[in-house]
């Protein structure tokens, strides 16, 4: 069934746009004021001495089991299904390997792996699942 084009303006995308930007927004509010109140807490406590300046690099064996290890569940925007980067970890992760140490030696991501996919879940089952 296509989708009814007479959404009443109550509905509209920017009213669903402004209910999440306000959640967000008493969010941070919430936030803060807890953290306002958190800090005189927290002055009683000693910082720790180390702090992490940078990542280490990692071996094959830690790679290997990373992938071994990791759900068969992909993204969209996965370059490579986990299932499939699985099957072909024999050959994948020599070449694999000094791209992820880089990124991790440089403390860089590159942009294409900084991009997301939000979809949104109906959490009450009498929503209509078809109305977007």
């Amino acid at each position: 069934m296509p989708p009814d084009l007479n959404i009443p303006l109550q509905f509209s995308s920017d009213d669903f746009m402004n209910f999440f930007t306000n959640k967000i927004d008493n969010i941070r509010n919430t936030t803060t004021n807890v953290n306002s109140t958190a800090s005189s807490i927290s002055d009683s406590f000693i910082a720790p001495e180390e702090k992490l300046q940078c990542f280490t690099t990692i071996g094959q064996e830690e790679l290997n089991k990373l992938i071994t290890v990791s759900k068969p569940t992909t993204c969209l925007l996965d370059p490579v299904p986990t299932k499939l980067l699985k099957e072909s970890l024999p050959v994948a992760d020599e070449p694999l390997l000094p791209i992820i140490n880089s990124s991790l030696s440089l403390g860089h991501i590159p942009k294409p792996f900084k991009l997301e996919v939000i979809k949104p879940l109906i959490k009450k089952p009498q929503l209509d699942p078809s109305f977007t």
